[in-house]
């Protein structure tokens, strides 16, 4: 993309997302949609392959096989493993210390946090924690439900709406309609009663095995093994460049991002070492303006 197609583009996926676009990749995916779009008027997409067993899937269940282990240390006594592990295992101690001492739910929520650093978090304030949410907080929503369960229940009750709703919007700016094979409900049923192990492999660490072999069965073993690609973007230098106008715009004295945060102080904040937390509240902003002016 150029420098031109991310400044026209941005405000396109603003108004058409109508909520700040998180995912640095909207903006090339909606040039990849228009430039399809004068070939094809649907698109067959993936989305919905989680309820088969991706590697999220498969490190939650590594990541509960661990909790369950390490457990099996008496209560009395965690807080005092945790301290040891901490000072003589280096990272990794570290790691099991924090294991040990938070429960499951606990634990992948941290995990699904945009991390934000220290300077940020300081002027944010005490409500933005550990950092910024970055998924449906599936775990914390079903922490009764063992990880299997709790991570179909994610994908029929939250993911595909997010992305529908995404993508539906995206495409319909440029005549391009999603369809979702993979989230049809008869399917959904399926994959409900699969066993874990076709799901996921979790000695091989391999995700999707019994899509993989339909796969392989249908266009060959080679495809069934190809590795997962996608966009890269460089967001700084989308930022400092095309899109500097709407970071001063952000960052200044009469913006909606201002009523809420001290924005003197932001505008401190290094970009590259803050990307996250800049892209997060410059959308913000540029969504909250695009409401009020509409308002």
């Amino acid at each position: 993309m150029s420098a031109a197609d991310v400044r026209s583009r941005f405000p396109d996926v603003i108004a058409r997302l109508q909520e700040p676009p998180r995912h640095f990749n909207n903006m090339p995916m909606l040039c990849m949609l228009d430039v399809i779009s004068d070939s094809a008027s649907v698109v067959l997409a993936g989305d919905g392959v989680e309820q088969f067993g991706t590697g999220s899937l498969g490190f939650s269940l590594r990541l509960a096989a661990r909790k369950r282990s390490l457990d099996r240390v008496p209560s009395a006594l965690r807080p005092i493993v945790a301290t040891l592990l901490r000072a003589v295992g280096g990272a990794r101690g570290a790691r099991l210390a924090g294991i040990l001492r938070k429960s499951l739910p606990e634990l992948v929520l941290q995990i699904e946090l945009l991390e934000t650093t220290a300077a940020a978090r300081e002027i944010l304030g005490a409500q933005v924690g550990p950092g910024l949410p970055h998924r449906t907080r599936w775990h914390g929503l079903f922490p009764e439900l063992p990880v299997d369960e709790m991570f179909t229940t994610w994908v029929t009750t939250s993911l595909g709406r997010a992305i529908n709703r995404r993508n539906t919007r995206l495409g319909q700016q440029v005549g391009v309609r999603f369809v979702y094979p993979l989230l049809d409900p008869s399917l959904l049923e399926v994959a409900a009663t699969l066993p874990l192990e076709m799901r996921f492999d979790i000695g091989g660490g391999r995700s999707k095995p019994v899509l993989r072999q339909v796969c392989a069965n249908l266009v060959g073993g080679d495809v069934a093994e190809w590795s997962k690609f996608g966009f890269t973007t460089p967001e700084v230098e989308w930022i400092e460049g095309p899109l500097r106008d709407v970071y001063e715009q952000a960052f200044s004295a009469g913006s909606k991002v201002a009523e809420l945060f001290d924005v003197e102080r932001l505008r401190k904040l290094p970009v590259a070492a803050n990307k996250q937390t800049v892209w997060t509240l410059l959308t913000l902003d540029s969504v909250l303006r695009q409401a009020a002016a509409v308002a």
